[in-house]
């Protein structure tokens, strides 16, 4: 039995015990509502202690489900410089469940690393996904995690060597039954460990050269295509940026922007139709200043066939 298949059990048990324990005592001593509303505030004690002194962990975390990758990604690097000065509050571990790992540190690194798949930084998402597991080696989701990577860099032996790593440390879900399909894209989110980006086995991302004119190139050139902005791939740019300025300049919905982001990364760049040139001009401006302002180097121009 893996040792998170242990903890879960115990959990449990401790939770049962604990609620029966309530129910006997209040049978036992006939306590009135005064000393039940006590006993119920004391439980939530330790869970407000951790949620104090943890904080940046655990917003870090509620970010990365919620798909907001870069803001988890800052959260978990001030949780771990502040750990880093305050190493005691390590053992507020005992404060919860820990179900996965004990190790406040290694959970930081975790959620980091997954956001960092999520944002394209894969160089630096592996680097704090394998400190993770050097911290914890019996923890299952870094094993997760860079099999999801390893996956998106088309590692596909790999891959299926992490995820066996992970199974045998009690994490029993499969990459298949994980992700959520669409035409383009494979997302898996990870439970109690965030979320990271995974994707079928396709090639590498194209880096076109930032003069190419995606007009030039037949296969990327939309039907009845008059005006609109060509954006180009980079090795760069974060990818929930690029999600991010479709939403809002090209009022994608989020699952569109998705698929354009990886249709981008997939083939190099994408031609999107605007009404008109001056729609066209503005939004190239609008997304070029963006890029710029974040310190990007995103290729948007306004073409015109």
């Amino acid at each position: 039995m893996s040792r998170t298949a242990r903890r879960k059990f115990r959990y449990f048990a401790a939770i049962t015990f604990a609620f029966g324990a309530i129910l006997w005592c209040i049978w036992r001593y006939r306590l009135d509502g005064a000393a039940v509303a006590v006993i119920v505030l004391a439980l939530f004690v330790p869970g407000r202690v951790l949620g104090y002194f943890w904080r940046d962990l655990l917003t870090g975390l509620r970010l990365l489900r919620e798909r907001q990758f870069a803001q988890s990604a800052s959260h978990s690097k001030k949780f771990l410089e502040y750990i880093g000065t305050r190493p005691w509050i390590q053992h507020l571990t005992w404060f919860g469940s820990g179900t996965y790992s004990r190790d406040a540190k290694a959970m930081a690194l975790n959620n980091l690393g997954a956001a960092e798949i999520c944002l394209g930084e894969f160089a630096a998402a592996r680097d704090h996904l394998e400190q993770s597991k050097r911290l914890d080696g019996e923890n299952p989701l870094p094993y997760f995690n860079l099999a999801q990577l390893e996956m998106v860099l088309g590692n596909d032996a790999t891959s299926r060597d992490c995820l066996e790593q992970a199974r045998r440390r009690g994490y029993t879900k499969n990459l298949s039954d994980r992700l959520v399909q669409s035409a383009q894209s494979r997302f898996a989110f990870v439970e109690g460990g965030g979320a990271s980006l995974g994707a079928d086995n396709e090639d590498l991302p194209v880096i076109l050269p930032p003069g190419t004119p995606l007009l030039s190139i037949p296969g990327l050139v939309p039907a009845n295509f008059r005006f609109g902005v060509e954006i180009l791939n980079d090795n760069s740019t974060p990818m929930e940026f690029v999600v991010e300025i479709l939403q809002a300049q090209l009022s994608l919905a989020y699952a569109e922007a998705v698929t354009a982001m990886l249709d981008i990364h997939k083939r190099g760049g994408r031609l999107f139709p605007t009404a008109n040139a001056a729609d066209a001009n503005r939004i190239a401006e609008a997304i070029s200043s963006a890029s710029s302002a974040s310190g990007h180097s995103l290729v948007c121009r306004a073409v015109a066939a």
